[in-house]
């Protein structure tokens, strides 16, 4: 071999050491270049610098690339807007300052179990892979905004720490392949926010056991990313906000088992998200605020054996089942379901939040799965919200009609306008209520109406038989009542009594049956022993046509719809 390139950097680099100069032998070989002497021997920067930017150098580099192990390399190394056609590899070295790869181009990029005080790529264009794994530690900021990534990007069984800046920043960075920060077996830590916003991954973005902290802000900002794939948030735990909103993931948001918690009002904040799969909130999930305002979930949101302090899912739409079950400590819990939009639920009972802390109105949904249905359990479900909304009610009572049962869609319609009006105040609101609930059930069961007017009949029946034969009802003609008097009987010409049709007219208003135009419990009686209940009858006629009047006022009330605040 003719060592041309060792030659080379002898003349360019007139101080060499015998390391540096190893170096450049074991690259111009395409071997791993490790210390011969002792570990952690020293190479300037400046040496790295030359093979990659040195126009006679590079065409004499291996095909393998420029790879160190286990060297201390001294000095800012500086490869800002450099082409290099090979690969980068640092395996288990020590930079002492921070590198520059802004806007380069280069094959591909390897820290393996490496030490760095910082790094900036962005702009870079890498052709294959970024890997900063197996130990990689950097104290400072490692920055990747706006890089292209051919191949995957692996950050996992690595320690970031941004010291007062961001652990680590990849703003609208495209990985064609996927993203891993953390691995079940390679967990990474970052002490310092996480930035993801904007970028896009081919495949996807996981975060599994992965330990975010950054408790006065977001501990990670992955809002409006792209994958893909999946996002795994598995094992992870959180000091700091976790936010994926206006995200459009490709199949599921998976937080199985992850603890989140800030000082935050949304401590997981996917708004307005999309989700092409399932949400998974479970395996003991903890987290103090999940914040899904607007989402769109194309599969189910699980919610079981999770702590949960506050699910806000207003105008969220989720196309699958929505489950809430086993949950722990459900009353610490608060659901805000205002204008979400659920295929199915499935919870229990066990696992529902206290009186006040649900919120339903607006929720749409077809139907309970593979859960309690009882009317009565379900009406305190929604007593669980204080203020009766009339939506929820309605929705409830659909529910239940297209399955089959109207008898109790009607009465959750009764039960909203029990919780409704208790809430009236006043001696008019009260005997209004009390009135349109016994006469026709606030609209909803008119039959109570005609009970009462059916009983109203009858018994008013039995008076006008009794006030007939006492003469205490007599015909309202002066001479047939004369005749009456004296015979005991109407004349032939005169229409005759009949008690059913005489209290029928008194019940109904407008019903004209001839009895009682013809015949009055208004005249004087004629003996004195009945002078006492003469009034009685009359006024008796009078309360039933007042009752008729007011229970035909009350129906058709009630048919119309007029006295239903649950319109």
């Amino acid at each position: 071999m003719d060592y041309v390139l060792t030659q080379y950097a002898a003349n360019a680099i007139s101080d060499l050491s015998g390391a540096e100069l190893q170096l450049v032998t074991h690259i111009e070989a395409g071997r791993e270049a490790t210390p011969f002497i002792a570990p952690q021997e020293e190479i300037r920067a400046r040496v790295i610098e030359w093979l990659c930017t040195d126009a006679k150098a590079r065409p004499h580099i291996h095909r393998h690339g420029v790879a160190l192990a286990g060297y201390r390399i001294v000095g800012f190394l500086d490869l800002i807007h450099a082409d290099i056609p090979f690969p980068l590899q640092f395996h288990k070295c020590v930079f002492t300052e921070q590198i520059w790869l802004k806007g380069a181009r280069l094959r591909s990029l390897s820290f393996r179990g490496s030490s760095l005080q910082g790094l900036n790529a962005d702009s870079t264009l890498i052709q294959t892979n970024v890997l900063m794994i197996e130990g990689f530690k950097s104290v400072g900021e490692v920055t990747f905004r706006e890089a292209t990534v051919g191949g995957g990007f692996r950050a996992d069984d690595a320690k970031f720490s941004g010291v007062k800046s961001p652990a680590l920043t990849c703003d609208r960075i495209k990985v064609s392949g996927g993203v891993v920060l953390s691995r079940k077996d390679a967990r990474s830590a970052f002490d310092g926010e996480v930035r993801f916003s904007g970028a896009e991954v081919g495949g996807n973005f996981d975060c599994e056991g992965a330990i975010f902290c950054n408790e006065e802000g977001n501990a990670l900002s992955a809002d409006r990313i792209q994958t893909g794939g999946s996002v795994f948030l598995r094992g992870s735990q959180g000091s700091g906000e976790i936010v994926i909103g206006l995200s459009k993931i490709g199949a599921a948001l998976d937080c199985r088992g992850a603890a989140f918690a800030s000082t935050g009002e949304r401590t997981l904040n996917a708004e307005k998200a999309t989700v092409g799969s399932h949400v998974f909130l479970d395996l003991n999930f903890s987290c103090d605020t999940v914040h899904l305002l607007t989402a769109r979930i194309q599969g189910g949101l699980r919610c079981r054996t999770a702590k949960i302090g506050k699910l806000d899912l207003r105008h969220a739409m989720v196309e699958g089942p929505f489950e809430w079950t086993d949950m722990i400590e459900p009353e610490k819990s608060s659901i805000d379901f205002r204008d979400a939009n659920l295929k199915t639920i499935k919870d229990d009972v066990e696992s529902w939040p206290k009186r006040g802390a649900l919120q339903f109105d607006g929720l749409s949904f077809e139907r309970f799965s593979d859960c309690v249905t009882d009317l009565p359990d379900r009406l305190e479900w929604l007593s669980l919200d204080i203020s009766s909304p009339a939506q929820a009610y309605r929705q409830l009572s659909l529910v239940y009609e297209q399955s089959g049962n109207g008898d109790a869609a009607t009465k959750v319609l009764f039960a909203f306008e029990e919780a409704r009006r208790s809430h009236h105040r006043g001696m008019i609101a009260k005997t209004s209520n009390f009135l349109l609930r016994w006469t026709i059930g606030y609209g909803y069961q008119l039959w109570r109406a005609a009970v009462i007017m059916a009983v109203l009949t009858v018994v008013g029946g039995g008076v006008a038989v009794g006030g007939y034969y006492t003469k205490l009802i007599a015909p309202s003609d002066k001479e047939a009542n004369a005749f009456f008097i004296t015979t005991n009987r109407a004349p032939t010409y005169y229409p005759r009594f009949s008690a059913s049709m005489y209290s029928i007219e008194h019940s109904l208003p407008g019903v004209n049956l001839g009895v009682a135009s013809s015949w009055s419990a208004d005249t004087t009686a004629q003996w004195p022993d009945h002078r006492l209940v003469e009034p009685v009858v009359r006024y008796w006629f009078w309360t039933q046509s007042l009752i008729g009047w007011l229970l035909s006022i009350f129906f058709v009330a009630g048919l119309t719809g007029v006295v239903k605040t649950s319109r």
